[in-house]
């Protein structure tokens, strides 16, 4: 059966038997909600787990759905990372006029400390339309073992500097979505994120990442450890409590509003 990567009113989906239109919609899109990041009246809006979340040294992989027209020097979607060393371990992050970029990077340290900057492709993510992102490394310094795929194609790779991922503990050791990780963030997002997964172990390819863009799988059948069930999220009129598809990490908002839970359009 084929599968169609955009639903917007007036498009034709094709609905197997018995199947609503949203659940098409969630079978083709991880998430059938989304969050913007806004900053509505000002306020800087991001979601954060507990301390200590998630311990990652090896070989691992994220996955998220990014929709922008942000120009902002640094936009963080998601993160390990305080940006205060020796405090960082990841981070995936739009630049839209920093330093005269528009480019999604991932910056990975690895176990010695070494930091690795993976650039995409220039110019073709704030076009204000939906993209997927699909970052895996294989935790080595051999060649190309860093892979950053945009929309279920390979975009660019990276030979890292060393191995292995470092993962620090202890005081603001949390995951952030739409910041970095310090006690009052930073690098705030500017846009829609769907679907965001963080995995290790098995290590996704190619044909994952084309599945995935494409909704014929999930993170979750990759295995993914790190899933935020944003469809089931609720708001106690103040924040968000987001609960964990798998990975047993929950989140909590700050700063947002119920509006900012929204549909995922592409």
């Amino acid at each position: 059966m084929p599968y169609f990567q955009k639903i917007s009113p007036g498009d034709k989906v094709r609905l197997t038997p018995l199947e609503s239109f949203f659940e098409a919609y969630k079978r083709i899109y991880s998430s059938e909600y989304s969050f913007d990041f806004d900053g509505f009246n000002g306020f800087n809006e991001r979601m954060r787990t507990g301390n200590d979340a998630l311990d990652i040294t090896g070989p691992m992989w994220i996955f998220l759905r990014l929709k922008t027209t942000s120009i902002g020097s640094l936009n963080c979607q998601i993160c390990k990372d305080t940006t205060s060393e020796p405090n960082r371990s990841w981070n995936v992050t739009w630049r839209g006029s920093d330093a005269g970029l528009r480019q999604l990077v991932v910056f990975f340290w690895n176990t010695d400390g070494t930091l690795n900057s993976h650039y995409s492709t220039a110019n073709v993510l704030d076009d204000g339309n939906g993209h997927s992102i699909l970052w895996t490394y294989d935790g080595t310094n051999g060649a190309n073992g860093s892979k950053l795929y945009r929309d279920g194609l390979l975009d660019t790779q990276l030979t890292a500097g060393s191995t292995g991922i470092r993962n620090y503990t202890g005081l603001n050791s949390y995951i952030c979505i739409g910041s970095t990780s310090g006690a009052t963030g930073g690098w705030f997002n500017q846009g829609i994120i769907n679907s965001p997964a963080v995995g290790y172990g098995y290590l996704p390819d190619a044909t994952d990442a084309l599945n995935l863009h494409n909704g014929v799988i999930t993170t979750a059948d990759l295995g993914a450890e790190f899933i935020p069930d944003f469809d089931n999220s609720t708001y106690d009129g103040l924040n968000f409590n987001v609960p964990a598809f798998s990975g047993g990490a929950s989140f909590t908002s700050e700063f947002m509003e119920a509006g900012d839970k929204v549909l995922y359009v592409p």
